[in-house]
């Protein structure tokens, strides 16, 4: 051990993911569509013009008029941030103090109970039921037997695809007086949000990021929405100048062609659907319905490893999950493009077959 480190931070493992070397990339829930190369070289003239000596703003009106256009939300009440992990971390310093309480789900996004450990917070863990479903009624009894501080659930679910009814979000907000935070990573996915519930209840905040619909994993850029005294105060614990010039104006610019995008965001949702129904037909494993762009299926036969390693070896790539609690004989899948999902499909039929 370090003597000079802190403990909780040398007793995590590292965050690896593979990331190169696979035809077929299916395993962090990317966009399979690159920004197409016009609107590249619209981002990159624009950028051009900027002085490239002087910081970012940090509050880039014309990014903020476009999140609020776009988002149907006040620009007063959007806060930008570098990827939306930066914004879980930013509420999780303004909210909680070593040995708060929060509670989140699991499974769930592996980066929660990873920053939970590194600023030493209480974790109160809610596990999803058999069917891999929410269970309002544990959350409600554990907010009402616990002290907790904070609550962060990512809704779609990552990595099940499972959607927290607007329902549940209002009895928890009816009886939770913490900061409830909200991520919506996949909100152009499942075309759900409990935005409108801001205005009653000013401790909820959403959480969105634009590496998943908007193509943007490479330049992380996410953004916050909530009341504006709220926004205003968790802005004071974000690093400052923490959302580049390049990302702002590649997202600007972005948000102008728009219909590009949620035309790829359309596809890729049929394809769900078509990648699904194909599953559901393969003996020997068990698809879960999903309001995002993967799908997570349980192995009933061969494996989970087996599976995992022979999709390897034939250059296909997806998320080994069984290490998540609840989830020992699961793997989960990318939606790609066609051709790259029938090569899976093709490979998966074939391995559970021989």
């Amino acid at each position: 051990m370090i003597p000079f480190l802190k403990f909780s931070i040398q007793d995590l493992g590292s965050y690896s993911v593979p990331q190169e070397g696979f035809p077929v990339k299916l395993n962090q829930n990317e966009s399979p569509f690159d920004i197409p190369s016009e609107i590249k070289q619209e981002i990159w003239h624009r950028f051009q013009k900027d002085e490239w000596s002087r910081y970012p703003t940090e509050g880039p009106e014309d990014l903020l008029d476009a999140l609020s256009q776009y988002a149907g939300y006040p620009k007063e009440g959007i806060l930008p941030g570098n990827g939306s992990n930066e914004l879980i971390q930013t509420t999780m310093i303004g909210a909680l103090n070593p040995g708060d309480g929060m509670l989140i789900i699991r499974p769930g996004f592996s980066v929660y109970p990873r920053l939970a450990k590194i600023f030493n917070v209480e974790l109160f863990q809610i596990f999803l039921n058999q069917n891999l479903q929410f269970e309002e009624a544990e959350i409600l009894n554990t907010l009402r037997d616990k002290s907790v501080q904070m609550i962060l659930i990512d809704s779609p679910n990552n990595p099940t695809g499972a959607l927290l009814k607007l329902s549940t979000i209002e009895k928890i907000l009816t009886v939770f007086n913490g900061l409830f935070v909200l991520d919506e990573a996949y909100f152009e996915f499942s075309q759900t949000t409990a935005k409108k519930l801001i205005d009653t209840h000013q401790n909820l905040v959403i959480l969105r990021t634009l590496s998943k619909g908007f193509s943007l994993a490479g330049l992380r850029l996410g953004y916050l929405l909530g009341r504006p005294k709220v926004v205003s105060e968790l802005k004071k614990a974000k690093l400052p100048f923490s959302v580049n010039r390049f990302s702002q104006v590649a997202a600007t610019v972005l948000f102008a062609h728009s219909k590009i995008i949620l035309n790829n965001v359309a596809f890729i949702k049929k394809e769900r659907e078509r990648l699904f129904a194909e599953m559901a037909k393969i003996s020997g494993i068990k698809p879960y319905p999903s309001e995002a762009n993967f799908i997570l299926f349980e192995t009933t036969e061969k494996p989970v490893q087996h599976i995992f390693e022979q999709l390897k070896s034939q250059g296909i790539l997806i998320r080994d999950v069984s290490y998540y609690p609840k989830l020992e004989k699961a793997l989960r899948v990318t939606i790609g493009k066609p051709e790259e999902n029938d090569r899976f499909l093709d490979a998966l039929r074939k391995i559970l077959q021989g």
